[in-house]
């Protein structure tokens, strides 16, 4: 008898920074409440919490969402006392015996302030029929950037340049081997 296959547990992580009115605060913590929702008006509400933005994580909190449908879309948002996010969109993959022929990825990459044109990233956010935005390393968050990831699911992945300049096997350029 052949094994079966493992269990997928149908999830997003959702995360937003949070910026106090003062960021020299003494404040240790801030609550952050989060909601993810299955319409953008926020009624149909499947999930919610509260989290803490802390200084030692640069206020950036992050919240890992389980228990959802496969190939379903979800708004999302966060909210601190009388400040809140924009609303976000994100979605769940299709399950793996789903019948769904196909996905549509846009790819994008390597973005760098000297030479970046960033109105791209607006575009790909308009693509009312796109899965997903895969973004294998040097994700910048411009407002273009931000505007886009509200409106599409973002997987972002690290590359060499995020840990260390041109990493290879003898290590990397930035490395100071002394220390």
């Amino acid at each position: 008898m052949p094994p079966h296959p493992p269990r997928v547990q149908v999830a997003v992580v959702i995360w937003t920074r949070f910026t106090p009115a003062d960021e020299n605060t003494t404040t240790l913590s801030f609550p952050v409440d989060w909601a993810v929702s299955k319409d953008a008006a926020g009624t149909q509400v499947i999930a919610n919490g509260t989290t803490s933005a802390t200084p030692d994580r640069d206020w950036t909190v992050k919240v890992d969402v389980k228990g959802l449908q496969p190939d379903s879309r979800y708004f999302y948002s966060f909210r601190s006392g009388n400040l809140s996010s924009p609303l976000g969109t994100t979605r769940t993959a299709p399950a793996p015996d789903s019948p769904r022929p196909t996905l549509r990825f846009a790819i994008s990459s390597c973005a760098s302030w000297g030479f970046g044109y960033f109105q791209v990233y607006n575009l790909t956010g308009q693509l009312r029929d796109l899965d997903f935005l895969l973004f294998p390393g040097d994700w910048m968050t411009d407002a273009q950037s931000q505007e886009m990831s509200h409106r599409v699911a973002v997987i972002a992945t690290w590359d060499d340049h995020d840990l260390a300049d041109n990493s290879w096997k003898n290590g990397s350029l930035d490395q100071d081997r002394a220390t």
